[in-house]
């Protein structure tokens, strides 16, 4: 019996000829790679919820942006782009809500502001007799209405300027906003110090707690705008009501 020859192998192929460059990086599929833009979305949008309206914006432009190209490219991230959608415009909501909130708190205490400021102009105007002393045996001031009226135009009359002045730029700045506030509410505790008119200082007084009152409700409903604006909208018809009564009390 013959033995047949095994058939013959392929041809061998020449070696690929060396290009002295080292071989790159491995490429990482379509569709298995996360888009960059999304976790900048995702990134941007929970910063927003601490910080602000601006960021906000970049949250919901990036987020766009990448759905737009995961939709063409397959790439992941989706979820991320739509969570930092999601944050980004709750945020921008939020940011629009709290410059409605101290619009309304303004138009408020803007007109009963200006009339304070009147009234107090006119009484400090008016009074033209020095302080009276103390009565020891009363326990209370002798002040005249119109002298503590004076006293408390000295303390407050540049706050509440201040504040009507530049009452649309604190609109949209909830901080300088507080600031404003905090302000007045300092000059109203200064001048509590000084006034012994017991219906003048009753006046002052209630105003000042309104307006403390409604500082810390701003400050809580900017840390957490899910809590609702109605004891905002409450405390600046309040502190509206308080200045009016002073107002009335020194015109």
């Amino acid at each position: 019996m013959t033995m047949q020859p095994p058939p013959p192998g392929p041809p061998s192929q020449p070696p690929a000829p060396y290009s002295g460059y080292p071989a790159g990086p491995p490429v990482t599929p379509a569709g298995q790679r996360t888009n960059v833009l999304s976790i900048v979305s995702l990134v941007l949008g929970i910063v927003s919820y601490f910080t602000g309206f601006f960021l906000a914006i970049g949250a919901v432009i990036t987020g766009h942006i990448a759905l737009s190209q995961i939709k063409k490219t397959g790439d992941k991230g989706r979820g991320f782009a739509i969570a930092g959608l999601i944050l980004g415009y709750l945020s921008i909501l939020a940011g629009i809500i709290v410059v409605v909130v101290l619009i309304f708190v303004f138009a408020a205490i803007g007109v009963a502001g200006n009339s304070v400021n009147d009234a107090l102009e006119h009484a400090s105007t008016s009074s033209s007799e020095p302080f009276a002393t103390s009565d020891p045996d009363s326990g209370l001031g002798t002040q005249t209405t119109a002298e503590a009226c004076t006293v408390l135009e000295g303390e407050i009359g540049d706050s509440i300027s201040a504040l009507n002045d530049n009452a649309s730029q604190l609109q949209s700045n909830p901080a300088a906003a507080i600031t404003a506030l905090q302000n007045l509410s300092d000059d109203f505790g200064t001048a509590d110090g000084e006034i012994d008119n017991p219906d003048v200082l009753e006046a002052a007084t209630q105003t000042k707690s309104d307006l403390d009152t409604m500082i810390a409700d701003i400050q809580a409903y900017i840390a957490n705008p899910t809590g609702g604006s109605d004891a905002i909208v409450n405390d600046s018809s309040q502190v509206g009501s308080s200045l009016t009564a002073l107002s009335s009390l020194c015109g």
